[in-house]
Parts: C-alpha cells; sequence; structure tokens
C-alpha cells in the first residue's frame, strides 16, 4: 500500500497547496492493526498519493482572528471506451470537481469539526475558522442536504466490508499562514500505469459523481423533490461472487430495499469486476432506487441479458434503468468493464433499435429503446417521463396494472396527448401494442402462446374453477421464474370487501407441481402464498377489499426447484375464489 507523505507542512502566505487523501500516524498504526474501520469515530479513511507544500522558506507566524480557507476538491476519474468495448480508458483520466459533497475543516488536536459547508458544481468550497490553529480539511464522500428549496436528500458511499464507515478524503495537518489559505484536495486514482498500485482513493467519489447528476436530473422534472436516504456500498473487496455482504461477496452490482434502508452494493474487485467508474452500472443502480422510492417495482429481479424474453415485470424495470443510465449521464451509451486490467466489456447503444428478434413487451432493449428515445424527444422529454413514473400508484391501480411497458406508454401518451399517435407508432414498430394499461389487444406472445393474454380475467363464479397454464419454454433450468410465460397474471374484481380464499391445483403437466403465487391486493399490499405442499396451494380465508386484484401465478418445481433442469413443459392449473 502507498502511504500518505508525513511529516509538517510549512505554508508561505502567497503559496497554494495541493493535498491528496493523507492518513496521519494515528490511522496508519490502526490501519497495521488491521483497525482501519475503527479509526476516528468510524469512518473508512483512504490513502493517497500524498501531496503538500513545504521548502526552505522561513515560518511566518500564524495570522491572528478569523482565517478563510478555500479550494478546490477533485478526483481522477477515468473513462469508458464508448467506441468499442466499454472498457476502462486509464491514458485519458482527467480530473473532475468533487460537486455537492460536504467538506470540513477539523482541529488537528482533537478532530472537533471547526466549519463544515458543501463543495460547488465546480468542486470549490469556502469556510471560515475562528482562528489561526493547526486544521486538516476533510471531504465526505456524502451529499447531505436537510432542508430549504431545492429538494432535500442524504447519500453517502460507504465501505460495507469496514462496517458501513462513509469514506472520507483528509488533508494533510497544517496551520494557516495568511487569513484568506488556499488548500485544494485531490483524490488520484491509484493506477499505476499497468496495475492499481495505490489506494483507490477516488473510487467512492466517482460513484457520488453519478449520484450528483442523478439528482440535478430529477430536479430538471421535480424542483422540490425529496430523496429517501440512500447508501451506497463500495469497496475494493466487493467481488462477484454470491455470499456474506459483510465479506465483498456481493454477486453483482444491485439495488436492494430492507431493513437497512434504501441500498446499492457496487462492484470493485480490481481484475475481475469493478464499477465505480462504469458510470452506466451505477446510474441503471440508482434508476431501481429511483422506481421503488418514487413509483412501483413490481420486478422479481433475477438474471436477465439482451435478447431474453422476460417477465413483463423484469423487462420493464431493467430496461428503464438503463434507458435512465441514458438519460441521468447525457449519454447514448451503456457500458461495463471487466477482466484483466478491467479491458474488457460490453457496450450498448441505447439509441439503436433493437433487432427483430428482441422487439416485444417482454425485452429489455426494446424498453430501453423506447423510454431513452422519448427523452431524446425534444416533444416529449424527460419531465412528463418523471410525472407519469411518479404518479404510478403504489397502491395497485383501478385497472390492476402491474408496472410494465404497457401501463407505462399508456399513461404518457395521456400526458402528451398531441404525441400519442407518434408514441403509437414507434410501439407498433417494435411489435407493442398500448391500447389500454394491461395491454388488451396485445398480439406479439414471444413465440409462446401461454404468454398471451397478458392478463387473464377471472370470470369464474364464486366456488367454481377456471384453468390457466404457464410455461418454462422462454427460459428452461433451474431459477428462471423471471422469463416470459413462467408467471401468468389473473385479475379479478370484487364489488365489495369480504373474507375469501383462494385456492390452486394442478390438473396436468406430467410431473407433480408446486403451485405458488403472489397476490397483489387492490390496497397496495402484497402477500406471497409459497407452501411446499404438491400440486396445490391456497390462502385459506383472508379480507379482501372491493376493487382489482391480480395474482401472478408461478410453478416453484417448474422454474427454481432443484429438478427444474428436467422438469421442462406446460403446467395448467385451476383456480378458485371462494
Amino acid at each position: 500500500m502507498k502511504q500518505g507523505k508525513e511529516g509538517k507542512f510549512i505554508v508561505t502566505p502567497t503559496s497554494t497547496s495541493n493535498d491528496s487523501a493523507f492518513l496521519s500516524p494515528l490511522r496508519l498504526a490502526a490501519r497495521w492493526l488491521g483497525l482501519a474501520a475503527l479509526a476516528f469515530a468510524g469512518l473508512a479513511s483512504l490513502v493517497g498519493s500524498g501531496g503538500g507544500g513545504g521548502g526552505d522558506d522561513p515560518v511566518t507566524p500564524p495570522p491572528t482572528g478569523p482565517v478563510t480557507l478555500s479550494g478546490v476538491a477533485d478526483f481522477e476519474s477515468v473513462p469508458s471506451d464508448t467506441g468499442s468495448n466499454g472498457r476502462l480508458l486509464y491514458a485519458s483520466t482527467t480530473n473532475r470537481p468533487i460537486r455537492g459533497a460536504t467538506v470540513q475543516v477539523l482541529a488537528a488536536s482533537n478532530n472537533a469539526v471547526l466549519a463544515s459547508g458543501t463543495t460547488s458544481a465546480t468542486g470549490t468550497y469556502s469556510l471560515t475558522i475562528p482562528s489561526a490553529q493547526s486544521v486538516y480539511v476533510r471531504v465526505r464522500a456524502e451529499m447531505l442536504k436537510t432542508s430549504g428549496a431545492g429538494g432535500t436528500w442524504n447519500f453517502t458511499v460507504r465501505d460495507n466490508t469496514a462496517g458501513d464507515a462513509v469514506y472520507v478524503l483528509d488533508t494533510a495537518a497544517f496551520t494557516p499562514a495568511a487569513a484568506a489559505t488556499t488548500r485544494n484536495v485531490h483524490a488520484p486514482s491509484g493506477w499505476g500505469g499497468s496495475s492499481y498500485t495505490g489506494t483507490r482513493v477516488a473510487g467512492p467519489f466517482s460513484v457520488l459523481d453519478v449520484t450528483y447528476d442523478a439528482v440535478q436530473k430529477i430536479l430538471s422534472a421535480s424542483a422540490n423533490q425529496a430523496f429517501p436516504a440512500l447508501q451506497l456500498m463500495w469497496s475494493v473487496n466487493n467481488r462477484p461472487a454470491s455470499g456474506n455482504l459483510a465479506t465483498g461477496l456481493i454477486g453483482t452490482s444491485f439495488y436492494t430495499q430492507g431493513g437497512s434502508g434504501h441500498r446499492i452494493y457496487i462492484l470493485g474487485a480490481a481484475d475481475t469486476d469493478t464499477d465505480e467508474y462504469d458510470r452506466p452500472v451505477v446510474a441503471h443502480e440508482f434508476g431501481h432506487y429511483m422506481q421503488s422510492a418514487f413509483s412501483r417495482d413490481d420486478s422479481i429481479g433475477g438474471s436477465h441479458s439482451g435478447g431474453d424474453k422476460l417477465d413483463m415485470r423484469v423487462a420493464f424495470s431493467e430496461g428503464w434503468g438503463n434507458a435512465w443510465s441514458g438519460m441521468a449521464l447525457a449519454t447514448q451509451y451503456y457500458t461495463d468493464s471487466g477482466g484483466a486490467g478491467q479491458q474488457s466489456g460490453f457496450r450498448v447503444d441505447l439509441a439503436a433499435a433493437p433487432a427483430v428478434g428482441d422487439r416485444g413487451w417482454y425485452s429489455e432493449r426494446t424498453v430501453q429503446y423506447l423510454m431513452y428515445s422519448w427523452n431524446a424527444n425534444g416533444a416529449i422529454g424527460f419531465t412528463p417521463i418523471f410525472t407519469v413514473l411518479a404518479a404510478m400508484p403504489t397502491t395497485l391501480p383501478a385497472d390492476g396494472a402491474l408496472s410494465a411497458i404497457h401501463s407505462f406508454a399508456f399513461r404518457l401518451k395521456q400526458a402528451v396527448p398531441g404525441q400519442a399517435a407518434a408514441i403509437d407508432t414507434q410501439l407498433a414498430g417494435v411489435s407493442i401494442t398500448a391500447a389500454s394499461p394491461v395491454g388488451a389487444g396485445e398480439s406479439n406472445s414471444g413465440g409462446i402462446p401461454e404468454a398471451l393474454p397478458v392478463y387473464r380475467t377471472h370470470t369464474a363464479a364464486f366456488g367454481a374453477a377456471q384453468n390457466y397454464c404457464l410455461t418454462d419454454a422462454a427460459g428452461q433450468g433451474d431459477f428462471e421464474p423471471n422469463k416470459l410465460g413462467a408467471h401468468i397474471f389473473i385479475r379479478f374484481t370484487l364489488a365489495t370487501a369480504g373474507t375469501r380464499s383462494i385456492s390452486v391445483a394442478q390438473t396436468t403437466g406430467g410431473v407433480t407441481s408446486d403451485p405458488d403465487f403472489r397476490l397483489y391486493r387492490s390496497d397496495g399490499t402484497e402477500a406471497d402464498f409459497e407452501t411446499d405442499a404438491a400440486t396445490n396451494e391456497n390462502t385459506g380465508p383472508i379480507a379482501l377489499g372491493a376493487g382489482t386484484h391480480v395474482i401472478a401465478l408461478e410453478d416453484y418445481t417448474l422454474t427454481r426447484g432443484t429438478n427444474a433442469a428436467t422438469n421442462n413443459g406446460t403446467r395448467c392449473f385451476n383456480v378458485t375464489i371462494q
């Protein structure tokens, strides 16, 4: 590990010092002892390439009275190769300002915060302390605004492998030699020419920079938007293997919401898969946070790639995330690097229409193309896109439409009626019919008959069975429940509230099944019914309100069970509501 330069900083009144991240001897000792996560109240500290002034000039007595410290905070940013495979171009590294981050001046003697503020859109800061004393400047990997006009937010970049500590960038300690002293703060990448040879100080600030762009894009449509707190978990230990998140076994970069609130985990394993400079990847995950925080996201997740025929909820969520990355970062290319030296990867042109065989309401590339195109269309643009997304109710809408391209496109046409005909023409060009929020009239089955209609309507009388079939034809093998036809969607409407029970029983399919289903209630709540009972599943008596409810039905043994690879085919079930 390359250590920060230690020693006395002597700054004359006319000099300008540029500091990289710096660790005091106390923090160095803590790192040697493996206790870095405990240093300085649990904040993750970063080591850089040193820096500072100095020389043989005589020491100038410190000024009396208040002292103003100002400067520029920046980080080394590595661009992606948008012309080929998305690899990282270290030879084209530039310095980008650290924007909107918390900056502090702390007393070197006791680490007390003497002044605090926020870096500007150009990375500048200016803070005044009561008097000259030994201090250091700290930039936190944090964007924090808790009140006032112009929106509120709380975004932090944390090390999930060091007790979830917030990353900070510290200068060396110095005593201001003038009433107005400049102290710039720089975060190096740690790249040594052919590999990482120093601490990757810039990583957290690159992640934070994507968040800054995302916030600005949303504020352009909703100037006073309140953002739920979001933690972005990045570490050089985060690698593509599943296991304990606290040790870096995160599997892939992903968004999640749970007991710890909204979180995005980001890969950082050098020579394997790093994402801190893959700006579209970070923005994509922010898009999932955005959809979850401001709208509804019914996606069940799972593996996906271009050309897959996906569950409509997954296709919309992933296509939206890809398109959003282009909107937020003002780029038509989605890139993702990986491999030795981060010299492998891929590039996707968001503005390119999907291939003929990859067009439909079940295709994430179709969704990303549509969303990106609507944003780029001057007659539509981002504001109605955000307005429609934010207006999608957290409760199940009266029409019973889950989050999918049919629902979104139908509502977008209502938001920009002058573009409705053009939107329909574009939809037809990618084999989608959005005549209603629930895909009425949709004729594109993706070659899987069981996929249509998009929603079935349960018309059987109470106590009578109605038969439905599903299939794994779009994704055979273990753990493929997120492909087209593996779930079917059954709508039923209750005129009045009451106690009902729902039962599912296998009728055909040859192999013993294990039906499961998610019930989307009209009041917005959801419930999963997933017992291990063979051939059947039931709710027992449950209270249901008036309105439209949706059953998303699947068969565990067909797509999730250990023998799923040999259980290929179609399964049919009787559904009874009584």
